[in-house]
């Protein structure tokens, strides 16, 4: 597998996502086995925001 961004992978002991929307940096924690991101509230407990 190649890393096609040129980033590293970070290990962590608390796993989280970054997300990067043109240098607006959102950081989210990874409490549960699983999550659903997307921003409608009523679906998603990872909410992003709308532009």
């Amino acid at each position: 597998m190649s890393n096609k961004t040129g980033l590293s992978t970070i290990l962590s002991n608390n796993p989280y996502i970054e997300l990067n929307n043109q240098g607006q940096i959102i950081t989210i924690e990874l409490i549960k086995d699983n999550h659903i991101l997307g921003r409608d509230r009523q679906r998603a407990d990872l909410v992003v925001p709308s532009d």
